[in-house]
């Protein structure tokens, strides 16, 4: 007699699997996983002067990728977004955007914790504000999401 399927994690996931490992060409840049499915190391995230850096540079080259409507725009903007955002922004016409450019510096603001930074950054159509976020202190930061900041 067969034995009973494995009961149904939440997720969908059979109680006690192994993660099957991506199929060949899938996004296998899930952080926190090998391809064995065991937890790789986490670094811890800290807040200072460096990361607020990588956080602003970060938030400048999205949005020079996001208001550059080239015919590789989505090559570069996706490269910097979340996998979420990435189901978000890839419905976004680039003719849609204004025609403009960064015109400064991104400005990060303090959040309360080290995996988040929101940066405004100034653009010749106005302020962009960015919601950054990574998955450790050893990851990039992603963008999340992207918006205008009203006048």
């Amino acid at each position: 007699m067969p034995s009973a399927p494995a009961e149904a994690a939440p997720g969908g996931e059979r109680a006690g699997a192994t993660p099957t490992p991506a199929a060949p060409g899938a996004d296998e840049s899930e952080p926190g996983y090998d391809l064995a499915g065991a937890p790789s190391p986490v670094a811890r995230a800290s807040w200072g002067r460096e990361e607020r850096a990588a956080a602003a540079s970060a938030a400048e080259d999205l949005v020079d990728a996001y208001l550059d409507s080239d015919t590789r725009w989505w090559d570069r903007l996706s490269v910097l977004l979340t996998p979420a955002a990435r189901a978000v922004y890839n419905t976004v016409p680039p003719e849609a955007l204004p025609a403009a450019s960064r015109t400064g510096s991104a400005e990060v603001s303090p959040t309360a914790s080290a995996l988040l930074a929101v940066a405004t950054v100034p653009t010749g159509a106005g302020p962009y504000e960015v919601t950054l976020v990574r998955a450790d202190g050893a990851s990039p930061w992603l963008a999340d999401k992207i918006v205008p900041v009203d006048s």
